[in-house]
């Protein structure tokens, strides 16, 4: 199941941009309890910039599971401003998520 994940484990830098403006990013992916989890932190920092004086930093954290290994994944994610968002997916082949069929 988590095979097509691998090639994001570690950590991962670099800039984003989004309403508030234009931020430094960083992500860390990495299996978690015994590899029954992958969890993902991320960290997005504003600094201040003409259309956000003030600047602001995004933090938020999810972690996945699989459900029926190999079948369904299922995944949490938590943000600072309190913003809970739960998801689930039905896996396809590994080909097919990398785009060859």
């Amino acid at each position: 199941m988590w095979t097509p994940f691998n090639f994001f484990i570690g950590t991962w830098q670099g800039t984003g941009t989004g309403q508030p403006g234009t931020s430094q990013v960083e992500r860390t992916y990495e299996f978690v309890l015994s590899g029954k989890f992958l969890q993902v932190r991320n960290k997005s920092t504003y600094l201040p910039q003409e259309q956000n004086p003030k600047g602001e930093v995004h933090e938020d954290w999810a972690s996945s599971v699989t459900i029926k290994p190999g079948k369904r994944l299922s995944s949490g994610s938590s943000m600072a401003k309190a913003l809970s968002i739960n998801t689930c997916w039905t896996a396809k082949p590994a080909s097919r998520l990398m785009g060859r069929r």
